[in-house]
């Protein structure tokens, strides 16, 4: 990869990033490197807005996740400041950095299973035949991809591929927009985890089959059923996968 193609890819995974896990991480950055060290105020929310420009939200969200960390405390009138390790001890920085991801996982994920519960309960509706048959091609080209041998990115372009379909079908924009958008924020932050799941997608196969039987029967219950132990079961595979 070029280096230009480096910068590009790296630019497009910030833009993915909640902008509140991006001020948290500057944060984090600046307590690893000892800019900040215990005892020291950290900068206002005023400063901070400005030096990241972001809003006032997202540095409280930032703010928090490091509080829930054990790293900081907020103290009125006083501000954020660096917690002394020996009131509490503080966690590896690795382990606090994997923390924050698993914290907008589990947010993706819930965010995930509601928007494309909706999604799928208006595509068993609305489907046309034509949007049927694009479903129906995005699970060929998943069986396919999986029988031409394991290749994790191309797999998880087919996985998408299929709820992406399913989205479509749903002739709703929005849906279509956020299933997009959580999925690509999901595979961003656990892409290596991903990466050895590619033994699990005959498994996963199976569950979009199963998807596509009740959108084609029109039974929006069996639908969303189906499509939510599909991401329960995904969700349970990733975590047995990272514990490996």
């Amino acid at each position: 990869m070029s280096e230009l193609a480096a910068d590009r890819e790296q630019a497009a995974r910030l833009r993915r990033k909640t902008l509140s896990q991006q001020v948290s991480e500057y944060l984090l950055d600046r307590l690893r490197d000892g800019d900040l060290k215990p005892g020291d105020r950290l900068p206002t929310e005023r400063q901070l807005m400005s030096e990241l420009s972001v809003g006032r939200s997202c540095v409280r969200e930032a703010l928090h996740a490091l509080v829930m960390m054990n790293l900081i405390d907020v103290r009125p009138g006083v501000g954020a400041i660096v917690r002394n390790p020996a009131e509490d001890s503080i966690p590896d920085w690795k382990v606090v950095h994997h923390s924050l991801e698993d914290l907008a996982v589990a947010e993706i994920l819930e965010a995930r299973i509601a928007i494309e519960l909706a999604a799928v309960g208006l595509a068993t509706r609305r489907s046309t035949p034509t949007d049927l048959n694009v479903i129906r091609a995005a699970l060929a080209e998943h069986r396919r991809v999986r029988n031409a041998g394991p290749s994790a990115p191309a797999l998880r372009r087919a996985d998408l591929g299929f709820h992406e379909a399913i989205a479509r079908g749903s002739h709703n924009s929005v849906l279509l927009s956020l299933v997009t958008s959580l999925t690509d924020a999901f595979e961003h932050l656990r892409a290596e985890t991903l990466n050895r799941m590619g033994r699990t997608q005959d498994r996963v196969i199976d569950q979009h089959q199963e998807i596509l039987r009740a959108i084609e029967a029109r039974d929006v219950e069996a639908a969303q059923s189906a499509l939510r132990q599909h991401l329960e079961t995904g969700s349970r595979l990733m975590r047995k996968a990272e514990s490996a």
